[in-house]
């Protein structure tokens, strides 16, 4: 089951009050939330400042931002796209070097 995202605010909260003088056990149970999980940010707080904080789930972050998925395709990604076909289609040299050992030792089995 995926871990909720604890907001960053309530994050915050939990530092401050720590930081403060309240025990971890205290700031988690007045905030709804774990004692190891108050205990993870005031560390990565004392480490990192506020940035540490900040939810490691990029889509957290978003909030209520529209969805870009409905956008248009636009010229530059046809242009990304023939460009990976084309990777995809076209030995890479080392891979070509490869094969051609691979052939050759079928051809021609090691004595012993």
């Amino acid at each position: 089951m995926a871990k909720p995202i604890i907001p960053l605010e309530t994050r915050r909260r939990a530092v401050e009050l720590v930081l403060g003088g309240m025990q971890q056990k205290q700031a988690a149970r007045q905030l709804g939330v774990s004692v190891g999980a108050v205990h993870g940010w005031v560390r990565a707080y004392r480490k990192g400042g506020m940035a540490a904080l900040q939810p490691k789930n990029r889509n957290s972050a978003q909030g209520n931002k529209p969805a870009d998925s409905r956008r248009r395709p636009s010229a530059a990604d046809d242009d990304d796209a023939e460009a990976l076909r084309r990777r995809v289609e076209e030995p890479e040299p080392g891979n070509a070097l490869m094969r051609e050992v691979v052939e050759a030792r079928r051809k021609r089995p090691r004595r012993r």
